[in-house]
């Protein structure tokens, strides 16, 4: 089905991975058949059968983007210039 020399040429990100998962259950293929199906691409780097279910519950509730929603709460990059700053000026003054 999924030709594994070609897919295997890239790396794959996880909203690569989700545009697969959508366009094989769109095919109608069961949960399983779709993680035997990137299993055998992927290998290693294949998402876990639950990522695959929770995407095809999230598709068949109507869900039609592959991208992550913006969640509130704490960012997931907190390096800052002002954090950086603080930190060298620890460590130089620790010396």
């Amino acid at each position: 089905m999924l030709s594994s020399a070609h897919i295997l040429m890239c790396k794959m990100d996880r909203n690569e991975k989700r545009v697969l998962i959508k366009y094989l259950n769109v095919k109608c293929l069961s949960a399983a058949e779709i993680s035997g199906e990137l299993n055998s691409v992927l290998e290693d780097s294949a998402p876990s059968d639950a990522t695959i279910y929770q995407w095809i519950a999230e598709f068949q509730r109507g869900r039609k983007l592959t991208v992550d929603e913006h969640r509130s709460g704490r960012p997931v990059d907190v390096c800052t210039d002002e954090n950086v700053r603080h930190v060298n000026d620890m460590i130089t003054t620790d010396r």
